[in-house]
């Protein structure tokens, strides 16, 4: 029997989303905006795209005349409401001379995000049909460290995850395995509308366009004949890419070749520059400035070439790939040595590694290279840091270790042991079993997406989901029966 309060109405939801909203507020305006902790690695760029786009309307920087390629416009754009609106008080490039428009974006993005438990509520009931499960979903996204301070840095993170939970509920919400009972009947508006959401999460962070190959191969799995598969397929990525179009088309127009977002930077200096420092025994910092020179020399023979012969001048970050592959391909072990400890970095890593880095002013700039048996040792007592951040980072270290055994324990009582049974006694699959198999894929794969360079921010689009496994195992233990056993839920 369900009572009356587990139930959203107006009266809870609100509560959720004031008491979200208050408590970020409270830390953005006593500990953050102060000093100014906002400004993360990649801020310092974002702010200068922004400034292309609002003092000469093209996406380049105001001191070179460069198309930009590093950064796709999605977040500049959002910025540049806030820049324009404060631009009498922008009057040189550097970041600080930008923060009132700065921090009048960060609230503003503080408020959309306050609306993250919202939709990892009604994620979480899609998914489960369990009121205990989206609740504690909810109200642990209200007070996550992770979620709290990504809402507040000048970073894709925080506004790029709403786009992310929002296409997670759309897609999920009536998407059923071969051999799962649909729970709802396929609806088109879903279908266009978890397309539109990741393709304008795309816009701000590139890694939507590997989602979207990962979701068009999960749907040739959905419960329906080929028909139905191919037509939602179709419309899938034909939608999520046509509204991308217009960047691999300027892309295109300015370098003749077709891409939206070059990943060879990190392919190069991030991993090929660990495979150079084995091979040549030298340090990892000059491993990292010989690939970068030799990135440049190249650049600069390609320029030249164009100039010649008046062809398009080719994009740098491609060269990045260029270079960069001849090493992976000869020293394959190492490269995969080096992206699965990345890997560990983006699962296992620690949000709140961020208040250390705030504490010894070193916010500014990500290490070449991270490990996770550096960084948890730092937060928790490694490093100097104040008794409130130390308590913060002992406590999320320990809700680490909770969801995670969620998860190695559920893995093993929904996934190995359900296996085992259904060949033995030819028994069908639990629902629960099913809810592993939707989510591990896409879970797995954005974790994997972190391999070049690890860290926690890169798993927030999937912590709700890594979230909502875990509690889905704790869910059996607490209250002594398996989640998705209940009636449907009208959504």
């Amino acid at each position: 029997m369900i009572s009356r309060a587990t139930q959203p109405t107006v009266t809870n939801l609100s509560i959720l989303f004031f008491a979200t909203f208050l408590l970020r507020a409270l830390v953005f305006q006593l500990y953050i905006r102060p000093n100014k902790y906002y400004h993360a690695p990649d801020s310092l760029d974002y702010h200068s795209c922004t400034l292309g786009l609002t003092f000469k309307g093209s996406f380049c920087y105001l001191d070179h005349p460069t198309p930009i390629y590093w950064r796709t416009p999605g977040y500049p754009w959002f910025l540049k409401q806030f820049y324009a609106h404060h631009r009498e008080t922008i009057t040189s490039i550097d970041f600080s001379d930008a923060a009132t428009a700065q921090q009048a974006a960060l609230w503003f993005q503080i408020f959309l995000c306050s609306f993250i438990p919202l939709i990892l509520l009604f994620l979480a009931l899609a998914l489960t049909r369990s009121f205990w499960i989206a609740w504690m979903l909810a109200w642990i996204s209200c007070l996550h460290v992770g979620f709290i301070l990504n809402s507040m840095t000048l970073m894709t993170d925080g506004l790029g995850s709403i786009l992310f939970y929002l296409f997670l509920y759309l897609f999920y919400l009536r998407f059923s395995l071969i051999g799962e009972t649909a729970r709802n009947k396929y609806n088109l508006s879903s279908m266009i509308g978890a397309a539109a959401a990741l393709a304008l999460y795309t816009w701000l962070r590139p890694m939507g366009e590997k989602v979207d190959i990962l979701m068009t191969i999960l749907l040739l799995f959905s419960g329906e004949n080929w028909k139905t598969i191919w037509k939602k397929i179709i419309l899938f990525g034909g939608l999520f890419f046509g509204l991308l179009s217009p960047w691999y088309i300027r892309n295109y127009h300015l370098t003749d070749s077709c891409f939206f977002w070059p990943s060879g930077l990190h392919l190069n200096l991030f991993s090929t520059s660990k495979i150079v420092r084995r091979v040549k025994n030298i340090s990892i910092e000059k491993a990292h400035q010989q690939q970068s020179d030799a990135t440049t020399q190249l650049t600069r023979q390609r320029y030249k070439e164009a100039f010649i012969k008046k062809t398009k001048v080719p994009c740098g970050y491609l060269i990045h790939q260029e270079i960069a592959m001849p090493w992976i391909r000869r020293y394959p072990g190492y490269f995969l040595y080096d992206f699965f400890v990345q890997i560990l970095c983006t699962a296992f890593d620690l949000y709140s590694l961020q208040l250390m880095h705030f504490f010894h002013n070193t916010y500014h700039y990500e290490p070449l290279e991270r490990y996770i048996t550096e960084d948890i040792p730092d937060a928790l007592y490694s490093k100097p840091l104040p008794i409130s951040s130390r308590l913060i980072c002992w406590l999320e270290f320990f809700f680490m270790l909770l969801m995670w055994t969620g998860i190695i324990l559920g893995f093993w009582k929904f996934i190995i042991a359900e296996f085992i049974s259904l060949f033995r006694k030819k028994s069908q699959l639990p629902a629960v079993t099913f809810l592993w198999l939707k989510l591990l894929p896409l879970a797995g794969a954005v974790i994997a997406m972190g391999g070049f360079f690890g860290c926690a921010r890169l798993r927030l689009p999937v912590e709700p989901l890594l979230l909502i496994l875990s509690l889905s195992f704790w869910y059996t233990v607490i209250v002594k029966r398996q989640p998705l056993s209940s009636g449907k839920i009208a959504l």
